[in-house]
């Protein structure tokens, strides 16, 4: 079994469009690196030690928290395509190439389905963490990681926000966790590619009916389950749950066990 997913792992992450994937979402976070922080660098002299006068914080300035760009939209409306790209078809490539008759010589059908789905997601994590990672790392580089103060009303981030308490009194590890969230997020997500590909006809539809259902969540932006309001660590909305991301991604995998994974389906596997 070991094999299965060494094999399913190296076939996502050793490919074209992985190494595609990753380099288009570091170029959004040196983009916004280059137009939007690196220019701050020059008002740091003026910071005299007062945190209420030193706004210029990685904390405040990073892709993640970044609240009057256009990169932190533009990102995570591109990650949910670029996490789809390494490994979201193979599912349905190999079903339809004939290849799956291959696979279950060598292994069990449900072996193959955690191999695929464990490619999917680890693909999907790596591509989501690596530019909010890289962006975090070029931004507290060259801007020092002040503590956010709440009274400064510099932030979104409020008592209400998830995991608000965190952010204020350990930043660092609200960064890492909520990049750590926007990961598994996304990747669970990604998942959908799998539930539905035995019913799509076209390997475009493989993706694109993964992404139907983030631009539909996207266009109730407004709403404190859309994924956009749930992904963005800057929290544009108030009041978000924590229950709510959960109830979101214990659907998600429900729905892949019933459509994917269950025995009905792998009973009657071609």
């Amino acid at each position: 079994m070991s094999k299965v997913f060494r094999f399913e792992l190296s076939r996502a992450m050793g490919g074209i469009r992985f190494r595609i994937a990753v380099v288009v979402g570091i170029a959004v976070s040196i983009m916004h690196f280059l137009t939007d922080v690196l220019p701050l660098v020059k008002w740091l002299d003026e910071w005299k030690g007062d945190s209420f006068a030193a706004p210029h914080s990685a904390y405040r300035h990073w892709i993640g928290m970044d609240l009057s760009t256009v990169w932190p939209v533009l990102l995570f409306m591109v990650l949910p395509l670029l996490a789809a790209l390494p490994a979201a078809e193979h599912d349905w490539y190999d079903r339809n190439s004939g290849y799956l008759n291959q696979i279950r010589l060598r292994c069990e059908i449900w072996q193959d389905k955690m191999a695929k789905t464990a490619a999917v997601f680890a693909s999907a994590f790596v591509v989501t963490v690596i530019p909010l990672t890289v962006d975090f790392l070029l931004t507290s580089a060259v801007l020092p990681c002040i503590a956010p103060e709440p009274a400064s009303g510099l932030y979104s981030i409020t008592d209400r926000s998830m995991f608000g308490a965190l952010f204020y009194q350990f930043p660092m590890l609200y960064v890492v966790g909520y990049t750590i969230f926007d990961g598994v997020f996304i990747a669970v997500w990604t998942t959908l590619s799998l539930t539905f590909s035995r019913w799509l006809n076209q390997r475009f539809q493989v993706i694109l009916i993964y992404l139907i259902f983030y631009f539909l969540g996207i266009w109730s932006e407004t709403s404190n389950i859309a994924p956009m309001a749930i992904l963005l660590p800057f929290q544009p909305i108030a009041n978000i749950s924590f229950g709510i991301p959960c109830a979101i991604l214990g659907g998600l995998l429900l729905l892949l066990f019933v459509c994917y994974f269950s025995p009905w389906r792998l009973s009657d596997e071609v």
